[in-house]
Formats: C-alpha cells, structure tokens, sequence
C-alpha cells in the first residue's frame, strides 16, 4: 500500500521524546530547511502515485521519507547500511526525513528492494520535476550546456574466456538445481560438469604460475577443453528442457524461463571463446558477464587503466552545475554521434535550445558543429589546436621569469 507519510506524522502527533526535547535541536540546519522546502511540492510525489498507487496491502516506507532518505544517500555518497545508521542516530536527520523519533529508519535491505521497485525512470522523471522548479524560480534558466561522458562499471570481476566459462557451467547447474524442485524425473542423469570445470580452472592457473615453458599455447589448450565442457553441459541442460517444458505451472514456466535464458548467454559464450581461440580478437558486442549480458568493454583512455567494464553515461549539466538529463548506452558509442542527442533533450526540459555549449575534443566533428548553429546555438566549444614549438617555448621562458620575479618580491 503507497503511503505520503507515516500516520503520526499525518495526524501531527507529538511523541513524548520530542515534548522533551528543546526546540532548538528540533529545529533543521539552514542547508536542510531549504532541501526540506522544495521537496514540499506535491509535484515529486505524483510519479509515485501515477504508477505504484495500490490501496491495499502491507504499507511499504512512506514516499515523503523515501525521497529525503535518498536525497541524504546520494549528496553525502552514503552506502545504504551507513545512510540507516546515520538516521538512526540523528535527531535532525530524523526530523528531516520525516521519521517519527520513536520509529526506526527503514532498513538497507528495504530500500534498496524499493530503489530496484521504483526503477531509473522515477528517477528521470523527479530529475525533471526538480528542474523545472528550478526553472520556474529563475535559479537556472536553460542557457549554457555542457556535455560529457564517463564509463559506470558494472560489479563484475575481471573477464577472461575461462572464467566466463567456468561462470556458465555453474550457472546452468544452479538453474537446472531449481528445475529439480519442480521436477525430479526431468532432471535425472544430468550430469554439471562443475568439478571438470573447476579443475580445468586451476591447470590454467598452475600454468600461468610456471616461470618457463610455453605458457600460452598450453593455456589455449585447456581453454579448448573448457569449451568441450561447457558445450556438454550446455546440451544435457537442453534435454531437461524438452522434458519440462509442457509443464504450465508458474514454478515451473519460471524456472524454465531462467534456463532457457541462461542457455541463451551460454551459446554465445561458447561461440565468441571459439573466435578468440581462433585468432579472432575483435568481437562486436563482446560479453564480459554472463548475469550482466548488456555490459561491454569500454575504453576512456585513462591512464593505468586498459578498459572498463560496464556502460557509457552521458551527463549534461547547465548553468551552477545542475545535471539537467542524463542518458546510459549500452556498449561504447562515439561522444561526437551523442551531442544532438543531448541537445534535443534539453530542448525537451527547456523549451529551447542553449545559447552555449560546452564539450570535448571528443565531440568536435565538423558537421556537429553546422547542426548546432541551425538549432540556434550561438557559441560553441573551441577545440584547441596545437601550438607552434617556439610559441611555447616562448611562454615556458615567460613562466620562468615571472617565477623568478615573484621570488625576489618575497
């Protein structure tokens, strides 16, 4: 059941803690009062209630301290157990977050089962709210955009081949074990291959360990092996699923579903392995997680860093740093195909398009440029050129002596 808030702070009932308590501590840091000000808009409730508002039911966490708890998660960089510890012992927190002071904060585990409930849309859509508010009091006015990108890792350990490999065969074996519960017969003489698999893995890492030999070749072979596995694995999974599959159940279309799902990842694993060991290392849309499938290999150019694991987020900002839209892709799409992108989403939230935009070297293409003067951009980013040497030799001369004039002033 959505609640706004929780039913003490509805009916205004003081509790006996804060009859006792001075005024002065119940009253919030100016920073907080304002926060506390905007968010007294009905308008941040009204995504919640459109999608989520169901009368019946156990009551779930109030939106009203949801939101605050969030907004207190995210501008402090908080983990969720280190947001409810802080809350809990905070009256101002407390007070803030709408939180009656004989109620505890609502657990971790809660809120992120609803952050997970409520999804990247909620999000989107109270980003938007927020700037339109923002819009309507004149604090920012749509002017200026500046546009970049950066890569969200996904929680994945490093992959390899083997290891995606080893991944799948265990998956699969985990899947097939909830098949089982459903059906014993279907799943008899299935045979995992996790113990093969798992001593393949550590013959890889026996090899690797060794200071001599030919390493690589051996390693490949193993790898070969592994995929033998794998495929056999993946086959008998294949023959649980004729047996089950006229099963109409809901345990049962549910466990099938996941199997089928995780045989899906498994082929192509087995398949994009094979190109590797062939010579192949530029493979399209490479997965690098079998329980993340959208995840991708992206390279930033950061140094000490090969390539990051996850997606591309573009964040575009206006005026006083606000982040006005921000989009995620998948895999690693070029910075100068996204700038009309971000462009038009301002216009979406603005009304109109921006009188300047800001961006990188990676942006500058010349026909972007001509597009964004026809949307009635006026200034534009400068993408640098390189300097003629003596220039800067000539300046690293004037460093020099304005150093050494600063130090006999002092």
């Amino acid at each position: 059941m959505l609640r706004l808030d929780y039913p003490e702070i509805e009916a205004r009932q003081i509790s006996i803690i804060e009859g006792l308590l001075p005024p002065q501590l119940l009253k919030l840091p100016s920073d907080l009062e304002k926060v506390d000000h905007t968010l007294n808009d009905e308008r941040f409730e009204e995504p919640f209630i459109k999608k989520f508002n169901v009368t019946i039911g156990r009551g779930s966490v109030p939106i009203r301290p949801y939101i605050r708890l969030m907004v207190l998660k995210y501008s402090n960089e908080w983990g969720y157990e280190t947001l409810e510890k802080k809350v809990n012992d905070s009256i101002t927190l407390k007070k803030f977050c709408r939180i009656p002071f004989d109620r505890k904060a609502p657990d971790s585990t809660t809120l992120i089962k609803l952050n997970h409930k409520y999804g990247e849309d909620i999000i989107k859509e109270l980003n938007k709210l927020l700037i339109n508010k923002l819009t309507e009091r004149k604090i920012i006015r749509g002017r200026k955009l500046r546009v970049d990108t950066t890569v969200v890792e996904s929680n994945i350990q490093y992959p390899s081949d083997a290891s995606l490999l080893k991944d799948c065969v265990y998956a699969v074996a985990g899947a097939v074990k909830k098949v089982k519960s459903v059906s014993k017969d279907a799943t008899k003489g299935f045979r995992s291959g996790t113990r093969k698999i798992k001593k393949q893995m550590l013959k890889i890492v026996k090899v690797l360990r060794r200071r001599n030999g030919n390493k690589k070749q051996e390693v490949k072979q193993i790898v070969d092996e592994m995929v033998q596995t794998t495929g056999d694995s993946e086959k008998a999974a294949k023959k649980i699923l004729k047996k089950i599959s006229n099963k109409d159940d809901s345990k049962s279309i549910k466990a099938v579903k996941q199997l089928e799902e995780l045989l899906e990842v498994t082929r192509e694993v087995i398949e994009q392995t094979k190109e590797v060991q062939s010579g192949n290392m530029h493979i399209k849309n490479r997965i690098v997680s079998i329980h993340d499938k959208d995840a991708r290999p992206i390279k930033k150019g950061k140094a000490g860093v090969n390539a990051e694991f996850g997606y591309k987020v573009q964040i575009e900002e206006c005026e006083k740093g606000f982040v006005s839209n921000y989009e995620l892709y998948k895999g690693n799409p070029c910075d100068d195909d996204l700038i009309m992108d971000a462009v038009e989403r301002h216009k979406d939230t603005f009304g109109k398009a921006p009188d300047t935009v800001t961006a990188d070297r990676g942006y500058g293409r010349k026909d972007n440029e001509e597009k964004l003067k026809e949307q009635g951009v006026k200034r534009l980013p400068y993408q640098g050129k390189e300097r003629n040497p003596k220039t800067v030799k000539r300046l690293k001369i004037a460093g020099v002596l304005k150093d050494l004039k600063d130090g006999e002033q002092q």
